[in-house]
């Protein structure tokens, strides 16, 4: 990543909230993902979302990847688009994710491309719709 994605990733981190343990603790464990909101509302359920996402894309890392050697996880989202239908939203979330891992004893990086998530979020109900690689 260039300085201008970095800082952007930065950015959502700290919207989303979704950070791993630093490089030399205890490896990254599965996340929980965040309770429904209270209040439905266009702006709680673009929280609810990317915030789903960012725990949904640090859980599918852990999954996929050779978690003995995966010691940190950088997943942030943040919400782009916010349409009410149906009963409730259309979310489309944008993001970014990355990870550390050990790599015959040096720290290797693996960043993933940006992407976006759509999900429908209401009557007490998430669902991920699917997701798009963004163009660079």
């Amino acid at each position: 990543m260039g300085a201008r994605p970095t800082l952007i990733l930065v950015g959502m981190l700290m919207i989303a909230g979704c950070t791993a343990p630093l490089s030399g603790s205890s490896p990254p464990e599965q996340k929980p993902f965040p309770t429904y909101p209270e209040e439905v509302t266009a702006e709680s359920v673009g929280t609810y979302a990317s915030q789903y996402e960012a725990v949904y894309r640090h859980n599918t890392i852990l999954a996929t990847a050779d978690v003995e050697t995966v010691t940190s996880i950088t997943a942030g989202c943040s919400a782009r688009n916010v349409t009410e239908m149906d009963g409730g939203f259309r979310v489309t979330v944008g993001c970014e994710f990355g990870w550390t891992y050990t790599d015959e004893g040096s720290e290797a990086v693996a960043d993933g491309r940006p992407y976006e998530a759509t999900y429908w979020v209401g009557n007490g109900l998430v669902e991920r719709i699917g997701s798009t690689l963004v163009e660079d």
